[in-house]
């Protein structure tokens, strides 16, 4: 299906299959960033036209996006070149839309047992779940979607610790004004439970040694509410000094 962003008319497409039936998804326009809602009976849906690919898309007038393929004057196309198909085929939905009702959190998890455990946690807080097994997709959906709760092995997808986590790296390159609406939780095997000083070094909100994944409920809920209380006073604070 095509897309066009209403701010500066540019034009992308993605597959059918990514917009879930009946629902509502936000996506952010790869040219300007603006937030584009969609459905399948959305205005900024057109019929879907055959388009036919290049090995070699044209080069003028191009630009390289982020999401893997290219921003050219016509709109956004994708490059078979920059998209790893095997990358695509391992992780679930790599685009990943989210529904813009309730709340998401986001798994960079790949083992069974514990996303089990963990789901039936964040299912009982109301949260949207949504997963990624690779470096590469967790970024797409990261650039594209906004998550309010991130669970993070430290070693997802072979990083030898959170200093080499990809997921880790982006996140500590986020502005504060987006990265303090985000609760990350590192999985960590090797790090201690709630430890302040290796919390604010490794820039997450809560650390969780595997060693306690069965106390996660309250660990988790202790840490979105010491959370909620330092932001509420930050932007208290913010007003009573008139900047924002």
């Amino acid at each position: 299906m095509d897309i066009s962003c209403n701010k500066c008319n540019s034009k992308f497409k993605i597959a059918n299959n990514k917009i879930p039936a009946g629902k509502t998804a936000s996506l952010t326009c790869p040219t300007c960033k603006n937030r584009i809602s969609v459905s399948s009976k959305s205005k900024n849906l057109e019929p879907e036209q055959k388009v036919e690919k290049t090995e070699s898309p044209p080069k003028d007038n191009t630009s390289e996006s982020s999401f893997g393929g290219f921003v050219t004057e016509n709109g956004y196309s994708e490059d078979s070149s920059v998209t790893d198909e095997n990358d695509e085929n391992k992780d679930d939905d790599s685009f990943g839309f989210v529904e813009e009702e309730g709340k998401s959190a986001i798994f960079f998890e790949t083992d069974p047992k514990t996303i089990k455990d963990i789901t039936s946690v964040i299912d009982f807080l109301e949260y949207s779940v949504y997963k990624s097994i690779t470096i590469r997709g967790g970024l797409k959906k990261l650039r594209y979607n906004n998550y309010d709760l991130i669970i993070l092995d430290e070693n997802f997808d072979n990083s030898k610790n959170a200093d080499t986590n990809g997921i880790l790296l982006y996140l500590k390159r986020l502005k504060m004004l987006t990265r303090r609406n985000i609760f990350v939780v590192l999985l960590s095997r090797q790090l201690r439970t709630m430890d302040y000083m290796i919390t604010l070094d490794t820039s997450v909100d809560l650390i969780i040694n595997r060693s306690d994944i069965d106390k996660f409920e309250l660990l988790l809920n202790k840490g979105l509410s010491d959370h909620s209380t330092l932001f509420r006073i930050y932007k208290e604070s913010l007003k009573n000094t008139g900047m924002i």
